[in-house]
């Protein structure tokens, strides 16, 4: 708790080792407050925390063993780079040649080489990053915390530089938790991704599993390459099953019970319901396909290889994957097709029902 408001309430999760675990969630989720807490540096207001059968609860940080790399990184501001990086390993039982081998290599991979003259007050944000990484990694720590550990770099140093780290933390055979707004970050981090939200983890599994099954609409829109498509209907029951029917479309596509998502008790009958955009079809209007509503291409736009249009009837926009060969023009006719096999998502409240 911070004064009379609850940061972290009934989370218990456990990190396998080995791995590099992320935590995802919005801002204010708690996800920082949690890898503190793991490090020391916040004393819980109850539970314990445990590494690798130990408790931790008695430690100061410094004793705990555990890398911490800060969202503000954290450095000698009078040294220099090449300073810094020799005082990471001050307190380390290796030789001088070893010492220098290592920051050798990690200098070269997180691209500060040219900067170990700089006293590392005068580098910008992004060096600064990247420093902060490198005095992390050349410790070859075995349990690591990266808060937002990338954030601060362009896209291409940001690739590059979390590519070394986790491929360094993999070959080390090292457990890290890396907390992270970009959903990408914890996609190649390739470990378990606990989804935090109002203190509390909503839902915990590999990417895959928040991407195609997400527990609410939150986990939809972050673990996501393209937000959710939106669509207002209702829910049919088809005996012991439930079929969801958008307003603005001639057409019903079955639900999966676990994707169903309501607050309240009763049957559903409003709903939301969510939908990726890839597996949604647009294609040229033909009075032979099931929806004869006529939509109209708005945008046209391409992601990687594959071209997405988004489309328009009256108030309704719908962006979904082009299926045909030949690109549409601006105001074409168009129709689209739902998935067979449903949506992401449905949410309702039946407590306004």
């Amino acid at each position: 708790k911070f004064e009379d408001k609850v940061i972290l309430e009934n989370l218990s999760c456990r990190f396998p080792a080995g791995k590099i675990s992320s935590l995802v969630g919005l801002s204010g989720s708690g996800k920082t407050t949690l890898l503190r807490v793991i490090a020391g540096f916040e004393n819980p207001d109850c539970g314990t925390v445990e590494i690798d059968g130990r408790c931790m609860d008695s430690l100061r940080p410094q004793n705990r063993k555990i890398g911490f790399v800060f969202q503000n990184t954290s450095f000698y501001e009078h040294l220099s780079v090449q300073d810094n990086l020799f005082a990471s390993l001050r307190n380390l039982d290796i030789s001088d040649r070893e010492a220098r081998e290592r920051i050798g290599r990690i200098s070269e991979q997180f691209r500060i080489d040219d900067l170990m003259p700089r006293i590392a007050g005068s580098l910008s944000g992004g060096e600064g990053q990247r420093l902060g990484l490198a005095k992390a990694m050349v410790r070859s720590p075995k349990f690591l915390l990266l808060d937002e550990p990338f954030g601060h770099l362009d896209l291409s140093l940001r690739q590059d530089a979390r590519r070394f780290t986790y491929d360094a933390l993999q070959e080390l055979g090292s457990s890290a938790i890396v907390v992270s707004h970009d959903h990408v970050d914890a996609q190649l981090a390739g470990g378990p991704i606990y989804f935090l939200e109002g203190g509390k983890i909503v839902q915990s599994g590999e990417w895959n599993e928040l991407y195609d099954s997400p527990r609410n609409s939150v986990v939809a829109s972050v673990v996501a390459f393209q937000d959710p498509v939106r669509l207002e209907g209702e829910m049919v029951e088809n005996g012991n099953s439930w079929r969801f029917k958008a307003n603005a479309l001639d057409l019903e596509v079955p639900v999966v019970r676990e994707r169903i998502n309501f607050r309240g008790r009763g049957n559903p009958r409003v709903a939301t319901a969510f939908f990726r955009p890839e597996t949604i079809g647009v294609g040229w209007h033909r009075q032979a396909m099931e929806d004869s509503k006529p939509w109209k291409v708005v945008e046209i736009y391409r992601r990687e290889e594959r071209v997405f249009a988004t489309v328009q009837n009256e108030n309704v926009s719908i962006r979904g994957l082009w299926v045909e060969e030949e690109l549409p023009a601006l105001k074409d006719n168009a129709v689209v097709q739902l998935p067979p096999d449903g949506p992401i998502l449905v949410e309702g409240d039946l407590s306004l029902q």
